[in-house]
């Protein structure tokens, strides 16, 4: 089995809190914005932080009802997928055209901010890790990059893969 690596080296992770991290791999959003500029491109694991902070779900529960899902089935502490970051610019650069309305309801697009640009969002099975802030090494020797992709979104035949405890 091939592991969570880009030849010799780890895959690139990034940590988010919930619910952006489920929008993005929900392919509902394709922007994600941040303080700070890489020069990394290339696949990026996505991870869902162990904590969430405390505010109002409201304006993402249209989303995640269409997806089936709920505040509380929102994993937390673990890699629930993958995307490309094929760009990065800066947020007054990105073309009105990729700024929805939804778009910019998922990010903060104040001067100085950069947008990085995602695409190929892809989900799996959670698996648990540790995040971290800023980009970051995950490296997972048991993943299988060809049999471990989800076709619905965090459920299987049972119902929701796991819940807001992470369990």
């Amino acid at each position: 089995m091939a592991g969570a690596r880009l030849g010799d080296a780890p895959m690139m992770a990034l940590t988010l809190y919930q619910p952006w991290a489920t929008l993005i791999i929900l392919q509902e959003k394709r922007i994600e914005t941040r303080s700070w500029y890489t020069k990394y491109r290339g696949v990026l694991a996505i991870h869902a932080g162990s904590t969430s902070p405390v505010f109002d779900l409201r304006p993402f529960m249209p989303v995640l009802k269409r997806a089936r899902l709920t505040a509380d089935d929102l994993p937390l502490g673990k890699i629930i997928g993958f995307c490309d970051l094929v760009d990065v610019r800066p947020v007054q650069n990105i073309p009105r055209s990729m700024l929805t309305k939804q778009e910019r309801a998922f990010g903060n697009y104040s001067p100085g901010r950069y947008g990085w640009i995602l695409e190929n969002a892809r989900q799996i099975k959670p698996i648990p890790a540790r995040g971290m802030q800023r980009l970051w090494n995950w490296n997972d020797r048991d993943f299988d990059f060809q049999n471990e992709f989800l076709s619905t979104p965090f459920r299987d035949e049972r119902g929701p893969l796991f819940n807001q405890r992470g369990q």
